[in-house]
This record gives C-alpha cells, sequence and structure tokens, in this order.
C-alpha cells in the first residue's frame, strides 16, 4: 500500500495484462495520436483540396458538356502531365486540362440537388429546414457508397489506392445528372423526370466509362499470341474484358443513384402534396355564432 492508500501497481497498466509502465503507456498513446492526426491532415490537406477548385469559367462550361455530351467528344480522356519525377506525374491544375478531375462541379451539384429539394418542399408549403438535413443526409450516404465502390475496384485492378480525392470527383460528377433530374422533376413532373433521367445518366454512364477505362486499360488491344493460335484463352485478353465489364457495371450503377435520389421517400412524400391548394376548409361546419357565409350571426336578447 502507498502513503495515499492506494495500491502500487509494479507490473504495469491494466493489472499486468500489459507489462508496460507508465512512462510506456504515455508514449503510445502519443504515438497513436501523432499518427492519427498525420493520417486526417494528409486527408484533409487544405493545400491538396485547394488545387482540385482551380477552375475556370471556360473549364466548368467544357467540362459539363463533356459530362453530358461526351459522345459528341473525340478527343483523348488522358491527362496531360506537366513533369514526370521519381514520385509520379506532375499534372497541370483542372482549369488547364479537361480532363483533371476537380470537386467544384461535384459539390456545386450536390449542393444544388439539396436546393431544389427545398423549394420543392416551399412550393407544397411542407418546408422545414429539416428537409435540408435530411436529403443531405440521404445524398451523401449514395455518394460515399459510391466512392467506396470506386476506391475498391481501383484497389483490386491495379494493386493500388488511388488518390481518395480523385475517387471523390469521379463520383461526384454524377450529381450533374441528378440536380437537372429534380429540376425537370419540379417543372414537368414524372413524365420530364424519366426521360432526363436516361440522358443524363447515360452521358455520365459514358463519360465515366471512358474516363476509367483510360486509367484501367491500355488503349491498345493485345496482340495475338500463342494462345490465339492453338485456340486457347489469352489470359492478358481475359484480364482485358473481365476490367471492361468491371468498368460497365459501375457506370451502370450511376443509373441506380440517380433513380434512388431521385425517388426518395422525402422528395416523393413532398412532392405528392397539392401546391398553391388547400380544401381542408371545404367541409367544415361553421360555428354556432357563425352563419354560412362566415359572417357573425346577430344574437336578439331574451325579453324578461
Amino acid at each position: 500500500m502507498s502513503s495515499q492508500g492506494q495500491p502500487e501497481n509494479p507490473e504495469g497498466a491494466f493489472g499486468g495484462l500489459f507489462p508496460i509502465g507508465q512512462d510506456g503507456m504515455k508514449y503510445m498513446y502519443e504515438s497513436g495520436r501523432r499518427r492519427a492526426e498525420g493520417f486526417i491532415a494528409r486527408l484533409f490537406n487544405a493545400n491538396d483540396f485547394r488545387k482540385y477548385f482551380a477552375v475556370s469559367t471556360d473549364y466548368v462550361l467544357n467540362k459539363l458538356k463533356l459530362i453530358l455530351f461526351p459522345y459528341t467528344y473525340h478527343g483523348s480522356y488522358q491527362r496531360a502531365s506537366l513533369q514526370i519525377t521519381e514520385q509520379g506525374d506532375v499534372y497541370p491544375p483542372p482549369r488547364a486540362d479537361i480532363n483533371a478531375p476537380d470537386l467544384y462541379i461535384p459539390s456545386m451539384g450536390f449542393i444544388t440537388y439539396i436546393v431544389i429539394c427545398a423549394m420543392v418542399s416551399g412550393f407544397s408549403g411542407e418546408f422545414s429546414p429539416n428537409i435540408l438535413g435530411i436529403v443531405g443526409t440521404w445524398a451523401g450516404f449514395a455518394f460515399a457508397f459510391d466512392v467506396a465502390v470506386l476506391w475498391v475496384i481501383f484497389y483490386l485492378l491495379l494493386k493500388n489506392s488511388r488518390p481518395l480525392k480523385e475517387c471523390m470527383a469521379f463520383c461526384g460528377y454524377v450529381f450533374v445528372g441528378v440536380a437537372l433530374n429534380e429540376f425537370a422533376q419540379m417543372i414537368g413532373g414524372k413524365w420530364l423526370l424519366i426521360p432526363s433521367i436516361l440522358f443524363t445518366g447515360t452521358g455520365v454512364c459514358v463519360f465515366l466509362s471512358r474516363t476509367i477505362n483510360n486509367i484501367l486499360i491500355s488503349d491498345s488491344t493485345p496482340a495475338p499470341s500463342a494462345y490465339e493460335s492453338s485456340g486457347e484463352i489469352d489470359p492478358a485478353h481475359a484480364e482485358h474484358t473481365r476490367r471492361r465489364y468491371i468498368v460497365l457495371g459501375f457506370a451502370a450503377l450511376q443509373y441506380i443513384i440517380m433513380f434512388t435520389l431521385a425517388f426518395s421517400p422525402v422528395v416523393t412524400t413532398v412532392q405528392s402534396q397539392q401546391v398553391f391548394e388547400d380544401n381542408t376548409h371545404n367541409n367544415m361546419v361553421p360555428p354556432n355564432n357563425l352563419q354560412a357565409d362566415g359572417q357573425p350571426a346577430i344574437q336578439i336578447p331574451e325579453q324578461l
């Protein structure tokens, strides 16, 4: 027993389960804290994020045209590199390269989708600040799932992970179509929503499939080999084909996300309300002191 009446623990912390002293526990805590802070700093590095927002007006207009009308673009999807170093290529900012991923357009599309949902709920007279949080959370979960799927695809097929910010940029472009779909639903209802999803979904799918194919797969087709002459399956060609199917599957996932966000319970519940019309008072029975036309009834005092 110590002088303060507390039992000593000469075996270390946690009853001797971990045979280290107080200095060892402190070192482990500080080491873990520094590692966690370093991971968060790398993930949310302001300088790293800043280069993904280095856009110009011409870049935004051309990128939107490329996302929605990729069939009219016949150029290369290869990113331009300024310099090749031992650490990798040094790429120019998005404003100098149409093929560079950015986070400005995804951010604006995400915010625009939430604002349009709030406008729809406001037109129906059902607006509440909670709508912003619910719609944002719903869209955030769909976006996080999309990013996770793309990150896993890069990790499995390239045997290394792409920067998380690039995955966020590629997956965020779907919100360009999502925002346009919600706007179409606001002005034209379901009759305009379905054609809008087909149009924007096809554009986003073609754009993403070409962009990701450029990263995953070489543009050149496998050369004929001894496998073809012998009638056997060329492993390189089989791997090439497998990657293409995976990319097409990820592109098709964008359709599912668009339909999910267009028919989310929050949006469909709000849009099912009658806008600028309220008939709840039509069948109300007037109180005893009101006439049928709503004017107060004149009461004659009784004669005593």
